[in-house]
């Protein structure tokens, strides 16, 4: 065909359409950055708790528990923080997402499809910090780091 004799999309067309992917790309991004940001609190919360918390054995129980036991309540404490992070999922799919998109449409297919990449995040983020030893990251990576930090600071301060 010729150029032209087909009809031109309108410039108002145009602009509204790029000023809707230009909204949809920025919820998105603050999405994301809210969860990564709750996220990080989370988990530091969840694993500085963890780690320095040693249960109270309870009367006529010896000091030491058995793989089950201890496997059963490391999955409690999993489980407890995956209820957590789908309702930080959900807080955020609410606040940041639906109370403008439901202006928009009301398919709950983009917020359905979110939700499901949202919890995919989390379940891959989730797999790999339960796969680290913090205690040996943090006695072989991180006080170290931070004294050599500490060590720079005050040669540079004297």
């Amino acid at each position: 065909g010729t150029f032209g004799t087909r009809a031109d999309p309108s410039p108002i067309a145009v602009g509204g359409m790029a000023i809707l992917i230009w909204i949809v790309v920025w919820a998105v991004s603050v999405a994301v950055q809210v969860v990564f940001s709750a996220l990080t609190a989370a988990l530091t919360v969840f694993l500085v708790a963890t780690m320095f918390h040693k249960p109270k054995a309870k009367k006529g129980m010896d000091e030491t528990e058995s793989l089950p036991t201890r496997l059963r309540r490391q999955r409690a404490r999993t489980l407890a923080l995956e209820k957590e992070l789908a309702r930080l999922i959900e807080m955020i799919i609410r606040d940041f997402i639906e109370y403008w998109y439901t202006g928009v449409s009301s398919s709950q297919d983009f917020t359905n499809h979110l939700r499901w990449l949202l919890e995919q995040v989390v379940y891959l983020l989730m797999s790999r910090v339960l796969r680290v030893d913090w205690s040996s990251h943090l006695l072989n990576k991180i006080i170290p780091n931070i004294s050599e930090m500490l060590s720079i600071y005050t040669s540079a301060i004297t």
